[in-house]
């Protein structure tokens, strides 16, 4: 049974209704459940990564090695439309490890484990294909050497004709190219080494030549105009108490606030969610409120993000609230993937943590926030 549950006294949270337009309190919390269309099994592990490409169409991928594109005109009520693209053999070295729309037109790139970066149109027809070797290697395992963990549009190309996107694997950051010739290729135009062992696990790009860049624990602010020297400034570490953990607090997602774009929503493993000024690289806000590894950070609307973990859960946040203003539970398993697919509607991808010998696999779930059946306790 799938709920929200706004949490903390009525008096702190009064002005939720206008906030999310979802939640309906009286002067008792209420317990609440929303609208929610949910497909099932629709990969048979771990989801990945989850994009929307155009208003009717979503694509997800997944460690089963294969991506989704989704059809529907209303995702709230209908089952959508379903096409399975599957590239290169199955097994752990091609994981579809992530995911993102490089243009306007629905062209999207999906990248996977060994190191494989396949670009298609949002027909889900291939257009090109590399393959990126690291040019030397740390002391990861061999099958993560050329791993790509994540992927993001570079929307600040000098020319509207260039199609560029960065990419981040163990050690390096690399800049790719996309030519629409009559033989579509990509280029890898530039790459750098980003540190002596961690990992890149997100990039997001700020304008022309300033990117934020979290490697393993950490968030830079990267100066690329100069390519050859690359200006890198810190805006957030944690402490080295923390980096002592057993789990250090890798930095899983980063989303920049609605509201004001100097402001970072960063989710961690370890459960923890925290709010950074960049301006002032100020932790303004940390909340502990999830259970194990929190996967991602999502707006759902000015001043409100979302955050999904291996809890089964996801929180709704409020930038001016000191707690979570709601739980949504209901989801098999952890929450790998969150997506706002419009202002109040969110979907998560959900997966069980025993999903070999589980008969439910991964699922994607849509949430209309804004149709909740209201109860008061």
């Amino acid at each position: 049974m799938s709920s929200i549950t706004p949490s903390g006294a009525a008096s702190s949270i009064s002005d939720l209704g206008d906030r999310l337009d979802a939640l309906r309190l009286g002067s008792e919390k209420a317990t609440t459940s929303p609208s929610r269309n949910i497909l099932s099994n629709v990969h048979t592990d771990d989801i990945h990564g989850l994009i929307q490409i155009a208003s009717d169409r979503l694509v997800s991928g997944s460690k089963d090695t294969t991506c989704k594109i989704y059809l529907s005109d209303n995702w709230s009520t209908k089952r959508p439309l379903t096409k399975t693209l599957a590239s290169g053999s199955r097994g752990y070295t091609n994981w579809v490890t992530a995911l993102a729309k490089i243009n306007e037109s629905g062209l999207w790139v999906s990248a996977r484990r060994n190191g494989e970066i396949e670009v298609w149109d949002k027909e889900g027809v291939e257009v090109t294909r590399a393959h990126y070797t690291p040019p030397s290697r740390g002391i990861s395992k061999e099958r993560n050497l050329s791993r790509i963990n994540c992927v993001s549009a570079f929307p600040f190309s000098a020319s509207a004709e260039a199609i560029q996107f960065y990419t981040g694997t163990p050690l390096f950051i690399q800049l790719w190219s996309l030519s629409l010739s009559a033989k579509p290729s990509l280029r890898l135009d530039w790459q750098a080494r980003s540190s002596a062992n961690d990992w890149i696990y997100t990039i997001h790009p700020l304008d022309s030549f300033n990117l934020s860049v979290v490697i393993g624990t950490k968030l830079y602010k990267w100066n690329v105009e100069d390519r050859s020297k690359v200006k890198s400034e810190s805006l957030f570490a944690p402490a080295p108490a923390e980096e002592r953990l057993r789990q250090r607090p890798f930095i899983s997602s980063i989303c920049p606030l609605t509201s004001d774009v100097n402001r970072l929503t960063m989710a961690f493993f370890g459960g923890k969610v925290a709010l950074l000024d960049m301006t002032t690289k100020t932790v303004i806000a940390t909340h502990n409120e999830h259970i194990g590894r929190v996967w991602s950070v999502q707006n759902i609307r000015e001043h409100c993000f979302a955050s999904g973990a291996d809890d089964s859960l996801i929180k709704i946040w409020d930038e001016r609230v000191s707690h979570s203003v709601g739980t949504i539970s209901g989801n098999p398993g952890r929450v790998s993937c969150l997506l706002q697919l419009q202002e109040n509607s969110l979907v998560s991808a959900s997966c069980p943590d025993d999903v070999y010998s589980s008969e439910e696999k991964a699922s994607l779930s849509f949430w209309d926030l804004r149709r909740l059946d209201s109860k008061t306790k």
